[in-house]
């Protein structure tokens, strides 16, 4: 699939969502309409220190790992072919990279997500 391919259809489906949005808004009650568009903003209420400890020590050690597979992610910027010609496992590489990308992002969307502000 091309990258244009690709984009067109974020758009498209971005489009669908944004009308599903605006039809359910349409139906809705003043105080449900608010809360509609509380929760797509997203909440800015305070979060507890301890949690934010959690978080920036989950951050740091993820950029500890990071730091140390940079150069192996550098070359597989390159092209998988040329990181491999230069002895990067590139599947162990990019597998690495996906799973502490997903970690350091399931950290922040569990303090910032739906749960923080019913918490």
């Amino acid at each position: 699939m091309s990258s244009f391919t690709l984009l067109l259809a974020g758009i498209t489906v971005n489009s669908i969502a944004i009308a599903a949005i605006l039809l359910l808004q349409n139906f809705a009650t003043f105080g449900q309409s608010f809360a509609i568009v509380r929760w797509l903003m997203g909440g800015v209420e305070s979060i507890e220190y301890p949690k934010i400890a959690a978080l920036a020590a989950s951050v740091i050690a993820v950029a500890i790992f990071a730091w140390r597979r940079a150069r192996d992610w550098n070359l597989l910027a390159v092209g998988e072919e040329w990181a491999a010609a230069r002895g990067v496992a590139t599947g162990r590489a990019l597998l690495a990279g996906f799973l502490a990308g997903s970690f350091v992002t399931a950290m922040v969307t569990s303090l910032t997500g739906l749960s923080a502000s019913s918490a």
